[in-house]
């Protein structure tokens, strides 16, 4: 059964990944992301059912729009596959399904806000408001079922923990650190909560941590210099994503 669970975690992992290169195109233009269907950017061609199955239709259509033939990102078969990379890792980290379904909204907000930020410097408040209610319904559920109230306790307290440090940087240097970055802390220190106040203290150190060994190098290959804004969402959803992984895993409180 362990087996079958994962595999559908992949494929629902590829099917939200689908999901999100929409997330990902439309919300920075405030367009909706129910409707229309999926359409190519380019030509507006309505995708048929076979045009939209994730990764493989990339490879038949040969990375190519079926009507205008003009090239296809390849954006979107690597946001399909890491999604599905990020639920396979979950579902072998976690079987409890309450948990494990509010930790896979969690993976596909920080999927989304990390490429948004990449291609627009901003974390849209949108997608949060959005997916908060779902991963707070599942995670909370979680909690009742398994008798432990401390997990909704330590999720308002990983919430103000995020959220105070990055909202005192912003605070303290608002170009450096925008008030999207303060409101995406504070919605992973919800979620991060619910596994441990550990599971936020992880997170702290390795989005900073990510920030400047990465960031440095993204600053140059950006633009040959130092002096570049670089988005900081990327960093807290790769720490983020690999602190709900290591959560109750290492040691440190």
């Amino acid at each position: 059964m362990r087996g079958f669970e994962v595999a559908v975690a992949v494929i629902i992992g590829l099917v939200v990944g689908s999901f999100l290169n929409v997330v990902i195109y439309r919300v920075p233009r405030g367009e909706s992301i129910v409707t229309p269907p999926s359409r190519c950017p380019r030509c507006g061609h309505r995708l048929s059912a076979w045009e939209n199955i994730p990764v493989i239709s990339f490879l038949v259509l040969r990375a190519r729009c079926r009507a205008c033939h003009q090239p296809i990102s390849w954006r979107y078969p690597l946001v399909e596959l890491l999604a599905g990379v990020a639920y396979t890792a979950l579902a072998l980290r976690y079987s409890n399904p309450l948990l494990l379904a509010g930790l896979c909204i969690f993976a596909a907000v920080l999927i989304a806000e990390a490429i948004i930020d990449l291609d627009t410097r901003k974390l849209p408040r949108r997608v949060i408001y959005m997916a908060t209610p779902l991963s707070v319904a599942f995670l909370l559920g979680d909690a009742l079922y398994s008798s432990n109230v401390r997990m909704a306790v330590d999720a308002a307290l990983g919430a103000v923990m995020a959220g105070a440090v990055f909202g005192v940087i912003h605070l303290i240097a608002p170009r450096s650190m925008g008030f999207g970055d303060v409101r995406f802390a504070a919605y992973i220190g919800i979620n991060l909560g619910f596994l441990g106040i550990a599971a936020v203290v992880y997170f702290l150190y390795g989005a900073f941590i990510f920030g400047a060994l990465f960031g440095v190098a993204f600053a140059l290959l950006k633009s040959k210099t130092l002096k570049v804004a670089i988005p900081f969402g990327p960093f807290m959803a790769l720490a983020a994503l690999l602190s709900a992984l290591a959560a109750g895993l290492i040691r440190v409180l």
